[in-house]
């Protein structure tokens, strides 16, 4: 269910439960049940056992009480206790997303983050293949702001890739129109240690480069950037998790910052 209308963020949009939450809960419950019905049941069970042989051989039977049954039952019962705890810890672990920000729940933690104060957006897609086939996509999305708090948030959500997509389109544009007036500012932008950008294009390996003489190629790994007169000599190689921003790097690219930037904050 999505949470309620939080002011300070907005309508909510979706909610993400952590994956097989249901499930996940039922069995937890289930095993704790069972757990704290073999400790205290037995307990009970040993007990009474117990005070029958008292009546019958006398008070030295009590010292049974202390043998390795009843040591076992008290451990089952504790482990039941805390495994119950844990559960109601983590019922209702999600991040759910509003208008202008979201909500991570871990715990007894509640995160909140805004869109606007992110300065770096990444994602991690991992396909794990065999004989061939996709059998599995791990995502995972990195979240920086300007203060170098961010999150990370992996692949132990629901519909993680559909999370991917509805946080970029939350953030990405915010995050491009707040670059690109930085750079019409005068300031630049770091992607990699070889690659800077500013207003007027790309430094490359310490050689400025425009940005409509730049061809980029890539595969799930790694970002090739060729120049355009030479398209067959990589003029930088590096994996994809090494860059950051890529998508901003890619759209600088695609869509060179206009000398019409406004350069009004928002």
């Amino acid at each position: 269910m999505i949470e309620d209308f939080h002011q300070s963020l907005g309508k909510p949009l979706d909610h993400f439960p952590i994956q097989d939450q249901v499930i996940k809960r039922w069995f937890a419950l289930i095993l704790t049940g069972l757990a704290l019905f073999i400790g205290i049941g037995g307990t009970v069970n040993l007990l009474l056992n117990t005070y029958t042989a008292v009546q019958t051989h006398g008070p030295a039977m009590i010292l049974g009480i202390f043998s390795f049954p009843m040591t076992a039952f008290v451990i089952i019962a504790l482990l039941g206790i805390i495994l119950l705890f844990i559960v109601l810890r983590h019922w209702r672990d999600s991040i759910t997303l509003f208008e202008t920000g979201m909500i991570r729940r871990r715990g007894n933690r509640k995160q909140t983050w805004f869109y606007r104060l992110t300065n770096q957006f990444d994602s991690h897609i991992t396909q794990v293949k065999f004989g061939g086939s996709i059998i599995n996509t791990q995502v995972k999305l990195v979240l920086i702001s300007g203060s170098e708090d961010g999150w990370i948030i992996r692949n132990r959500y629901e519909r993680m890739e559909d999370l991917n997509q509805k946080v970029r389109l939350c953030v990405l544009p915010g995050l491009i129109q707040r670059t690109r007036q930085a750079l019409a500012r005068g300031e630049t932008v770091t992607f990699h240690q070889k690659i800077y950008a500013s207003f007027n294009g790309l430094e490359i390996n310490g050689q400025m480069t425009d940005y409509n003489d730049i061809l980029v190629k890539h595969d799930n790994r790694n970002l090739r950037l060729h120049i355009k007169d030479h398209p067959n000599v990589s003029a930088f190689t590096a994996q994809l998790q090494h860059i950051k921003n890529l998508d901003l790097l890619y759209d600088l690219i695609e869509n060179p910052p206009s000398q019409t930037v406004q350069l009004s904050p928002k």
